[in-house]
């Protein structure tokens, strides 16, 4: 009891505690996916409008019919409490004045609070369009949002949480690494906030990998399933790594979409079979300009970044020290996998570029990937019809050893400046209400886990010691 006592002070929040630095929040985020069966006849270049109530907020780059792909995520911070419904209207682009076509509009106070969403809407048609009723199935949309109606209290009232969070054992985060789920997501963003703050990202990185790799029994399924550790890795490189894919992807990304010239070689997606010589030789071309502009660019990727690189390398090889290739997988399955493959086949999602590309160029785009994808992983490609590029991958295997070697001889920190120290939040409350909010979320399972696990036992008295204060604030707000 003396071990909890010091985090269970203040048990009962003051009136008078009810001050400036309380904050009520009202936070949406809306991610337009895709479509499918959206008329060719009547919206073949369709796009999507979000609105707030009846107000305009933002919209998607326009795609192509029948089945678009935006992959576009909206985040709508302190949104006003008038706020009851939001629309997403789809508007086919026109030459002169665009076309509304159809709307989902959806009740906020129909989305369990904090849970993510992830379903397909059918689209009603817009009043302005008329239509026959054989034309009335316009297709669907598929919508994925999370309501959350957060109240941050004081910083003060986190300060054991913040505690716990940060301590060097790591317990509180292995704990909610276990119990997390579907908030996978918002729970890597606060905590990659905090630890950022305090200049431990590459602690915390390096700890939750190494767990995963203590725990994992096979090369081949190795970083492969979702967790927390992969998530926290996939936000980190986002956030650090724009500079990176600017020198890397970028420069393949232009000229790629600047050229007509089809690189396909599946002949089952071929017009004229006469073309197979022609598209291989600038495929081929094209495959070596964009891997040569990737390994050129090992100086612009983040300095933290490559220390965690050197530490995923250093603890499989204590672990298979028999494999020969585990130590360049491992890093390339993070680099490539989950970094530069997946910005090269959809650039606009990384900022690198404001409108989706052609059909040919997006194409091309995947073609490459999948090729970098072959060549990280240190293996052939299995398609007859690209069996052809092998000797391309063969080639510049050992090149890609070299690379993510030298990408990753950073066995250090010492004099290494913190990545993005200029645009750290300066104030991690809001994280840390995230963090509550989760744990709460979750707190009989951490009750579970406690009762094996003792040292958990101040992680959840603090979680129910701070439920007692936000009810608190919310009788007196």
């Amino acid at each position: 009891m003396r071990v909890l006592k010091s985090y269970c002070i203040n048990t009962k929040p003051k009136k008078g505690n009810l001050n400036n630095s309380l904050k009520e929040l009202y936070n949406l985020t809306i991610t337009l996916l895709d479509a499918r069966r959206i008329s060719l006849k009547h919206c073949p270049h369709p796009y999507c409008l979000v609105s707030l109530n009846d107000i305009k907020m933002s919209r998607t780059a326009c795609s192509e019919a029948p089945d678009p792909v935006w992959e576009e995520e909206f985040i709508l911070d302190d949104i006003s409490t008038d706020i009851n419904t939001f629309t997403v209207t789809v508007f086919n682009k026109k030459r002169n004045t665009d076309v509304e076509i159809g709307y989902v509009k959806i009740n906020l106070n129909d989305l369990a609070q904090g849970d993510t969403h992830n379903d397909w809407y059918t689209l009603i048609p817009s009043t302005t369009l008329n239509l026959r009723s054989a034309d009335n199935d316009l297709g669907s949309i598929r919508i994925k949002c999370r309501f959350l109606h957060e109240v941050i209290m004081p910083v003060k009232e986190y300060s054991s949480l913040k505690e716990l969070i940060l301590a060097k054992d790591f317990q509180t985060v292995l704990a909610l690494a276990q119990v997390c789920g579907n908030d996978r997501v918002p729970l890597a963003k606060s905590l990659l906030n905090i630890f950022r703050t305090c200049h431990q990202e590459a602690a915390l990185l390096k700890t939750l990998n190494d767990k995963e790799i203590e725990k994992e029994e096979t090369v081949g399924t190795l970083f492969r399933a979702t967790s927390l550790a992969t998530t926290l890795m996939d936000q980190y490189m986002r956030l650090t790594a724009s500079e990176f894919l600017q020198c890397a992807i970028k420069p393949s990304v232009y000229k790629i979409m600047d050229s007509k010239q089809s690189c396909e070689l599946n002949p089952t997606l071929m017009e004229c079979l006469a073309e197979t010589d022609t598209n291989f030789n600038a495929f081929i071309q094209t495959l070596e300009e964009v891997i040569d502009i990737i390994f050129r660019s090992v100086d612009f990727c983040p300095r933290v970044l490559r220390y965690i690189c050197y530490n995923l390398q250093h603890s499989v090889s204590g672990k298979w020290p028999d494999n020969e290739n585990v130590r360049t997988r491992v890093v390339s399955g993070f680099i490539f996998l989950r970094l530069l493959c997946p910005a090269l086949v959809n650039p606009k999602s990384f900022n690198l570029i404001s409108e989706n590309p052609t059909d040919v160029a997006a194409r091309n785009m995947k073609l490459v990937a999948k090729v970098l994808q072959s060549v990280a992983n240190l293996t052939p490609v299995k398609e007859s019809y690209m069996e052809k590029v092998n000797p391309f991958i063969m080639k510049n295997k050992q090149k890609m050893v070299e690379f993510l070697d030298e990408l990753s001889n950073v066995p250090s920190l010492s004099g290494v400046e913190p990545d993005d120290a200029n645009v750290l939040p300066p104030d991690s409350v809001r994280d840390l209400g995230s963090i509550h909010y989760i744990c709460a979320g979750h707190l009989p399972e951490l009750q579970d886990m406690a009762s094996k696990q003792p040292y958990l036992k101040k992680l959840v008295a603090v979680v129910e010691m701070l439920n007692i204060h936000k009810k608190h604030y919310k009788g007196l707000m």
